[in-house]
């Protein structure tokens, strides 16, 4: 028996996953390089990972303590 493990946490995201954990549109984040999240291009599909997203959150912060 084979018996796999799959980290979520770098598991790939589809546009529309990623959107919506960001709480944005797909639109929004067909501009991901403009908004400068890492994402993979395999062929022509788009993917994003749940690491690279928190850390565009963390660097997006404004304010507050840092701890």
């Amino acid at each position: 028996m084979i018996t796999s493990t799959i980290d979520v946490r770098s598991a790939l995201l589809t546009r529309k996953q990623a959107a919506a954990y960001l709480n944005k549109s797909e639109r929004w984040m067909q501009r991901a390089r403009a908004h400068g999240i890492p994402f993979h291009k395999l062929g022509k599909s788009v993917y994003f990972t749940i690491p690279d997203l928190d850390k565009y959150i963390a660097r997006t912060r404004i304010g507050g303590d840092v701890s």
